[in-house]
């Protein structure tokens, strides 16, 4: 390669770093980074299903009360849900929380304040509310599983 390409190339994502900043105004994301991620999203919803199960089963092995997040579950519910393209209604989240509704409303607000949920009134029954993984809750979660995902060791690897 030749010094003006790899000088063009920095450039490049300089510029796209920039472009990012200035349009999510988050910082969080390299957006040279998140082009080289794996474009399987199926396989990162399989894994965060994954992860959600397995936290079931950890809490159906040792108790409901000794373990909790309801944050993540609420987070990687909504996730998967959004990948398979079904709504979440507040209910059904704070089901998937595994905790009482009153401490799953708690963080379900928590999670909308810090912009990585969002809130939709359904338009057929105004008593009823979905809940919905942000843009940036979306890119984190993506960012995030990947990460987990690719630093795991290959099954192949295991004795």
């Amino acid at each position: 390669m030749l010094a003006s390409d790899m000088i063009a190339d920095e450039r490049a994502r300089e510029l796209l770093r920039a472009a990012l900043r200035l349009f999510s105004n988050e910082s969080l994301i390299d957006p040279v980074e998140t082009a080289s991620l794996p474009s399987r999203p199926k396989d990162r919803i399989d894994f965060a299903e994954k992860l959600y199960n397995l936290r079931a089963a950890r809490s159906e092995t040792f108790g409901h009360d000794l373990f909790g997040e309801p944050a993540w579950d609420i987070l990687l519910d909504l996730f998967i849900q959004k990948g398979r393209g079904r709504r979440v209604s507040v209910t059904s989240a704070c089901i998937a929380s595994n905790v009482p509704a009153t401490t799953a409303l708690r963080w379900i607000s928590i999670l909308a304040d810090r912009g990585l949920i969002e809130k939709r009134n359904d338009p057929e029954d105004k008593r009823r509310t979905f809940l919905e993984i942000s843009e940036r809750g979306l890119r984190e979660m993506t960012l995030f599983l990947t990460k987990l995902s690719s630093s795991r060791e290959p099954d192949s690897a295991r004795p």
